[in-house]
């Protein structure tokens, strides 16, 4: 009898052992948290002044407005967009979210808290895959880079902006058919035109809004206005400043694949 009573006592300890191991290890979570659905994203929400889309974060607080719930699991793991595989509605569903960091936290740690706060908000499940992508790899040309670096204190200055290579990569691979990564082992900050990215960003979204409109079945000739002015505009590659091209490769990279995620989010 009492050894029959010590197996099932021992059967009853290793089941809940393992019901704990199953739960993840507890990390830094924000302190509070706010997360309300946000606008569509349009073209004229992209240069108005008063749209709430950017990423500010410091020691005290995180807010990400207008945020797409693929770029804030890609920011959460810590990973571009497009290594995020998941649902379609994952790239237009945006949020606006404004958390609190616990007092005497790193802002290094908010990727982190952010994992936390999609697991506990939207019961995000994930793994982890490889994929080999198609990018082009941005690198320096044969004769070297001519950007200018970034001077003590300044962001901008005469329609340049102070931008690292990888966010560079990151706003050129919005105007292109593929990701663009960074291979020009260029450390720090450089002063950049953003307007060729820009409009060749609005070449790439006037082709995309061609072909929606063309698989809608529509015949006003709307789809053939949108691609004549598509293919008027700017390229990708008239973006890359003298210096820096891109070439096409292969390249393995981290895949997240979306097992599970809420399309709204628990009540704050």
């Amino acid at each position: 009898m009492n050894r029959l009573f010590f197996l099932k006592a021992a059967v009853l300890l290793l089941a809940a052992a393992g019901g704990f191991g199953q739960t993840a290890p507890a990390g830094p979570t924000f302190e509070v948290a706010t997360i309300k659905p946000a606008p569509p994203l349009t073209l004229a929400m992209i240069g108005s002044r008063s749209a709430h889309i950017s990423t500010n974060i410091d020691n005290a607080i995180a807010d990400f407005g207008g945020m797409s719930l693929t770029d804030l699991v890609a920011r959460a793991y810590r990973v571009k967009s497009y290594q995020v595989s998941g649902p379609d509605w994952m790239n237009t569903a945006r949020f606006d979210v404004l958390a609190k960091l616990p007092e005497g936290a790193s802002k290094d740690a908010v990727p982190e808290m952010l994992q936390a706060l999609l697991v506990d908000r939207f019961r995000l499940e994930l793994h982890r895959d490889s994929k080999e992508f198609s990018v082009y790899a941005m690198v320096v040309a044969k004769h070297g880079s001519k950007l200018p670096a970034k001077a003590t204190d300044m962001k901008m200055s005469n329609g340049l902006v102070a931008m690292t290579m990888d966010n560079f990569a990151v706003l050129l691979s919005n105007a292109a058919d593929r990701p663009v990564v960074d291979r020009t082992g260029l450390t720090g900050d450089y002063m950049l035109s953003l307007q060729a990215v820009t409009r060749a960003g609005l070449t790439r979204e006037l082709a995309k809004s061609a072909q929606r409109v063309a698989a809608s079945g529509r015949t006003d000739g709307l789809a053939a206005a949108l691609a004549e002015q598509a293919e008027s505009g700017p390229d990708l590659f008239s973006a890359v400043p003298p210096g820096l091209k891109l070439e096409p490769r292969k390249l393995p990279m981290t895949l997240l694949v979306i097992d599970h995620l809420e399309k709204t989010p628990t009540a704050n």
